[in-house]
Parts: C-alpha cells; structure tokens; sequence
C-alpha cells in the first residue's frame, strides 16, 4: 500500500486537428472489468465515431492500452504515458474520434490524442489518497483538550467521537505519524492511555 492520487468526478478535453474531432474523458476506475464497462459504455454513446482508444493505470500495477484501430502506437500508448507522467492509479481515460475526412498521419494522431487527453487531466479534480490506520483512543475529560492537542498536530483525522462517561475517539492516523504519536501518547500519560490499532486504510487528504 502506497499513497497515490486519483480522480473520483469525470472531466472532459478536446481536440480538432483537419476536421477530426478527438473527444477525451477522464474517470475512476478500480478493476479492468470497471474499464472494460467504462469503454463498452463510451462505444455505445459514440456509436457514430470511428475510433474510441483507451488507456488505464490500477494501483495494483495493471495497465492497458488499445489503440481500437489506429496505427499502433499513436494513440492508446500515448495516453497511457500521460496517465503514468501525471501520476495517477484507478483512472481511465477515453478518447474518442470523429474521423474529419483527412489523414494526420501517425505524428498528427500522436499530437492530438495527446493534446485531448492532456486537457482531460488538466481539467480532472485529483484527489490525494493516503495510507493510514483506523485506531481507537479513550481518555476521561481532564485528558481531552491535551489528546485533542496531539492528534491535530500528529495531522489526524477525528472520524467519531462518543462523550459519556468518558471520551471515545475513533480517528484515521496517517501511516508516517502513527509511531511517532503512539510514543508521544504513552510517554505524555505515563502508559495509562494507548493509542489501539483497528485496521490498515486509505483515506482522502482534506
């Protein structure tokens, strides 16, 4: 597990080169069934345009490229190497093209698949995922305003609090702060408060 950035809202660019219109869109995606859906759902929606390449990146490292017609090499690699130079996992991107009656030639098909698929990300919403653990923390009120101190600035996230006969927390600790604030919290209340691990996580970065 890694942290990673992905998108969760769809954003779109475009491209017209001789006529030829080269329509790219950017979505989440977590499987390569998800992608193969996404593509069957695009060819359906274009089902006037002459080609629909595609191109997706998995945080598990699977990766995948069609060109769905077009010289190889001109379109699906090109994507996928702008996907991979941005950085990003669980996205597939589609570009679609309506074939403008003249050929570009596999340098002008290289530059606008590219270009259009270049907006898209531009475009996109990135959202920064990270690794972390959900844990549990009990303190009575006397303690609170002090462990309240050390989880916001250990960058902790307070998921959910209980307030009854004492203080219940349950919080998201990022994966590098988690050994740090578990000493600081033993060392600060002499043993007598521990920071109890759940289970291993992702979460958004707000």
């Amino acid at each position: 597990m890694r942290d990673y950035q992905t998108v969760f809202e769809q954003s779109e660019g475009k491209y017209e080169e001789k006529r030829s219109v080269f329509i790219a869109e950017l979505f989440h995606c977590e499987t390569p069934e998800d992608a193969a859906k996404i593509v069957t759902e695009q060819k359906s929606k274009y089902w006037d345009a002459r080609h629909v390449v595609s191109a997706y990146r998995l945080l598990d490292g699977t990766v995948k490229a069609s060109d769905d017609g077009e010289p190889h090499g001109t379109s699906g690699k090109p994507v996928l190497d702008l996907i991979t130079g941005a950085d990003l996992f669980n996205v597939i991107i589609t570009v679609t093209r309506y074939f403008g009656g003249v050929l570009l030639g596999t340098g002008g098909l290289v530059r606008a698949y590219s270009a259009s698929a270049k907006q898209a990300i531009e475009n996109a919403k990135i959202v920064e995922i990270k690794r972390g653990y959900l844990c549990k923390i009990s303190c009575d009120y006397q303690q609170y305003q002090l462990i309240e101190r050390l989880l916001y600035s250990n960058d902790v996230t307070i998921k959910n609090s209980e307030f009854e006969d004492r203080v219940n927390l349950e919080i998201i600790v990022p994966f590098n702060s988690f050994e740090g604030l578990k000493d600081k919290i033993t060392e600060t209340f002499s043993g007598k408060i521990s920071l109890n691990y759940e289970k291993e996580l992702f979460f958004v970065k707000k």
